[in-house]
């Protein structure tokens, strides 16, 4: 039996709305795609791809760049901060190719936040039973993510300060999942891959960050515990890989030398004091684009969760609020007890990133317990046309543009600056003038540079993280002379 006239007109309907809604995630995001072609390196960028820059110089090629990412690895391990995996992964920033290349490091951070948000969904609907496109919700939350952010800066455009927080935390937001699949899914042949896959995201994780890594480990201590009592310990393996690494990282000689220099806190002011911060957090991330953001995700939450058969007590949402509170507070434990400081911009982007999946999790709990409680939820839409569903694309849209602009709330109005800096020049004159220094750096006959500060016209407030010193000697112009080979210093 072929398919009926008015089916046909509805699909075609849905179909047209799902490609409005790809396009108005594209056209927010664009200018942020758009600005990167103008970024370059600076800071960490130099001090972790100076080995892998001289590797390529001298002709090694690609076996030689790997060996000195190793290298730069070890070297940091040793030295500095014990990080066993983002180290490699901040020594092969694009620009060791060429500082023109540094374009990439935006889309490699943008592929990092999207691809997780892709593989999680797909195994969220395979969990609960369901089926359907995980692209357009993945995108969405991409751009949430993206143009939402505490810090842009350091989560997306400075490479070595997003490289180092926002992949390993999607890889985290992913392992839990995965490693939730596990307790969820029956033992099919897949079972063995993912079990190993989530024991090597563990360990992997525990490299990169400690925020990352803490929030890693607490998450799967507690869905241990919370799966004990029903004789299931799939995440006991992968807890036990991601404690190991942390002690891998904990024990290195560059850790304990980095904590030599720095201002350790007490134990307990540290518990004290970040459990307070945490709810100052927590409160200024909840602006109008958070709940925004909820409430557009309602549809796909429903559609992912309908054929839930677990019972939603209402005791699920004091754990959940309770688990969300201590990983939060967890996070900023890891930096207040090394340094007695909360951490940068990056280390923030990393936090909040934990608080949305969280919020989005607690979402799903209130969709699953009002459709068991209630009494079918007729209309909560669902993703098929009907009444009330062009409401919810409304809204979509509503949301992307206010993402976009984010008219004073927490965080940076990435969009509206990305596209503002780019209308208005301050884009392409930073460009333009970190282009002239990086030719003057690379003229063979000259030993010696002073560069003149930045001009007030190239003031990217979304582009420009960090500037060389007066002091030849001082950070980062030790590690700039060495990626050059010449003497650099900042004129007054």
């Amino acid at each position: 039996m072929g398919i009926s006239r008015e089916k046909r007109i509805t699909v075609k309907v849905e179909k047209k709305y799902h490609m409005m809604k790809i396009l108005a995630c594209a056209a927010v995001i664009l200018p942020v795609i758009l600005i990167a072609r103008y970024n370059r390196p600076c800071a960490d960028d130099y001090a972790y791809t100076y080995m892998t820059h001289n590797a390529l110089e001298q002709g090694a090629g690609i076996p030689g760049l790997i060996k000195a990412a190793l290298d730069t690895d070890i070297k940091y391990y040793n030295s500095w901060q014990g990080l066993y995996t983002s180290a490699f992964v901040m020594a092969l920033t694009p620009s060791v190719f060429g500082e023109t290349y540094y374009v990439l490091c935006t889309y490699i951070i943008l592929a990092s936040v999207f691809l997780p948000l892709f593989f999680c969904i797909r195994m969220v609907g395979k969990s609960c039973g369901t089926s359907g496109q995980a692209g357009l919700p993945a995108l969405f939350v991409t751009v949430y993510l993206a143009l939402c952010m505490p810090c842009a800066t350091q989560g997306l455009f400075w490479y070595n300060g997003a490289v180092n927080y926002i992949p390993f935390t999607m890889l985290a937001v992913f392992n839990i999942i995965l490693t939730c699949s596990l307790y969820c899914q029956n033992r099919d042949v897949s079972y063995a891959v993912r079990h190993m896959t989530a024991i090597v995201c563990s360990f992997v994780i525990s490299g990169g960050n400690h925020v990352s890594a803490f929030a890693n480990i607490l998450i799967l201590a507690m869905l241990t515990v919370c799966f004990a009592s029903r004789r299931k310990f799939c995440g006991v393996m992968p807890l036990i890989s991601g404690l190991a690494g942390f002690l891998v990282m904990y024990l290195a000689p560059g850790t304990a030398a980095r904590q030599s220099v720095l201002a350790q806190s007490s134990i307990g002011k540290t518990v004290w004091m970040c459990g307070f911060h945490a709810v100052d957090a927590i409160c200024s991330w909840m602006d109008l684009n958070y709940f925004v953001f909820l409430l557009v995700c309602v549809p796909s939450v429903y559609r992912l969760t309908r054929n839930v058969v677990y019972r939603v007590r209402k005791r699920d949402f004091l754990f959940l609020a309770c688990a969300m509170y201590a990983t939060v507070s967890g996070m900023f434990c890891a930096p207040y007890y090394a340094s007695s400081s909360f951490g940068a911009g990056r280390l923030v982007n990393a936090v909040w990133i934990v608080f949305t999946f969280f919020s989005v999790a607690g979402l799903a709990a209130a969709v699953v317990y009002v459709r068991q409680h209630v009494g079918g939820c007729v209309g909560m839409p669902d993703g098929r046309m009907r009444t009330g569903q062009k409401a919810w694309n409304l809204l979509f849209l509503s949301g992307c543009l206010l993402f976009f602009w984010n008219p004073g709330f927490s965080g940076t109005a990435t969009g509206r600056t990305c596209a503002q800096d780019i209308l208005e020049g301050r884009a392409g004159a930073f460009g333009k003038e970190m282009d002239l220094r990086i030719e003057a750096f690379r003229d063979p006959d000259v030993k010696e540079i002073a560069v003149h500060p930045l001009s007030e016209t190239a003031a990217s407030s979304v582009l420009h993280f960090s500037d060389l010193s007066a002091d030849p000697a001082g950070y980062p112009n030790a590690h700039v002379t060495m990626y050059y080979g010449k003497i650099v210093t900042l004129a007054q």
